[in-house]
């Protein structure tokens, strides 16, 4: 048991280093749950096509990063985000002030074959969505510790998190499914928000002196 876990351990921190040698901020550590305010670890999966993606491909991009077992907590969050996606919630006002988000979904237990299968069933949008099988699970117990039931974190374009539910309101197996997913939409759409200009404060406009009159002596 102990080695299986030293081997995970092991793979978890290649996956943080490669990241980091790409140009990735430096993650929270392997074994620590990463937090709001924390950089989110990067990894590398393969879709469900075989390509290797990366977390850090997508920096630039607010992510909304799930991760799905399959039960009936994550069915209705699925759904319930599928139906936002789908309903053009997600989307940004204007795509030259803001980045277009974007959903992984990190299928925990679950080969290729089973991912696509279920994440059909939510309905979730293909053209919004990258699906992520991992079987043996070191992503999502290693890197992220993250209780699969389900579990989601809102990272920025910078690689931060903005947002994770795992609060008594919120948590897995807690939280009802539309409250899960108004905050992780609330913070995805904060983290898509244009930042605003260094120098937005308007500068105080100069008044003209007045011009004075002459009396016309009569």
């Amino acid at each position: 048991m102990r080695t299986g876990f030293l081997a995970a351990a092991g793979a978890a921190l290649f996956l943080c280093g490669a990241a980091a040698g790409a140009g990735a901020q430096v993650p929270t550590p392997a074994g620590v749950a990463p937090t709001k305010g924390k950089p989110a670890p990067g990894f590398a999966l393969a879709d469900g096509e075989g390509k290797n993606r990366t977390l850090s491909e997508f920096r630039g991009r607010p992510v909304a990063l799930f991760f799905f077992c399959g039960c009936s907590w994550c069915a209705d969050v699925g759904k319930e985000w599928a139906q936002m996606q789908r309903g053009g919630a997600l989307a940004t006002p204007s795509p030259s002030k803001g980045k277009t988000p974007i959903t992984l979904v990190v299928n925990s237990g679950m080969d290729a074959v089973a991912t696509r299968s279920l994440t059909a069933a939510y309905g979730l949008d293909p053209k919004q969505t990258v699906l992520l099988p991992e079987p043996d699970m070191t992503v999502t117990e290693t890197l992220y510790q993250a209780d699969p039931c389900p579990r989601v974190f809102i990272v920025d374009g910078g690689g931060i998190v903005r947002y994770t539910n795992d609060g008594p309101e919120d948590g897995p197996r807690k939280g009802p499914a539309l409250i899960i997913v108004s905050r992780a939409l609330d913070a995805l759409r904060s983290a898509a928000a244009p930042a605003a200009p260094a120098n937005s404060k308007t500068a105080p406009s100069k008044s003209r002196p007045k011009t004075q009159r002459k009396q016309t002596i009569r």
